[in-house]
């Protein structure tokens, strides 16, 4: 009979636990790439590699999807001060070649 108690005490204990409401995480940030017609695929390869941190192949891709669907995930950041300062970098590199290259950090 206290084996039985026991196991239900457990059961009932790890029932509490599961339902508790679980930490909520902090949300993450994500840099968008918005499609422009006038950006030469090479600055936004170069961006997109260079300054954020993809691959090639992952930036080609990137830029496609961009280009056909209007806007693009480049990436994410666990904060928003992050994926800001990113964002300065690419910003900086892009608006010295006179480009109308968008980039937004919006949460994920």
């Amino acid at each position: 009979m206290l084996h039985q108690l026991e196991r239900h005490m457990t059961t009932e204990l790890l029932k509490d636990i599961d339902t508790k409401k679980k930490v909520e995480q902090p949300p993450k940030f994500v840099i968008v790439l918005h499609n422009d017609s006038s950006t030469p695929f090479p600055i936004v390869i170069h961006v997109l590699t260079d300054h954020l941190g993809l691959c090639r192949d992952a930036a080609a891709k990137t830029m496609m999807e961009a280009h056909t669907a209007g806007k693009a995930v480049c990436g994410v950041w666990p904060t928003k001060d992050l994926a800001e300062t990113r964002l300065a970098e690419a910003m900086n590199c892009y608006a010295v070649q006179g480009t109308e290259l968008t980039l937004t950090v919006e949460p994920e």
